[in-house]
């Protein structure tokens, strides 16, 4: 079981490119890491095991994507 350095260490470039592929902004994919990680400490998770807790950061990051994405095209659908 990782300390949340090792995992913050550990992961963060990974998560971080990989919110890139779904957003073109760097500062919103690097906000999306590091909202993940904020509810990783919030949450208590680092109880889970290695693979498990991979799996869950990999999958908080790109569900946060996706919802930056659908929030994106309400805004522009309520601009035109």
């Amino acid at each position: 079981m990782p300390n949340f350095d090792q995992l913050f260490r550990k992961y963060h470039h990974q998560l971080f490119l990989y919110a890139r592929k779904f957003v073109a902004d760097e500062s919103v994919a690097l906000d999306i890491t590091q909202d993940v990680f904020a509810q990783v400490w919030e949450k208590e998770k680092l109880s889970l095991p290695d693979e498990h807790l991979k799996a869950y950061l990999f999958h908080s990051v790109r569900n946060h994507c996706l919802n930056h994405l659908k929030h994106e095209r309400v805004i522009r659908r309520h601009q035109q």
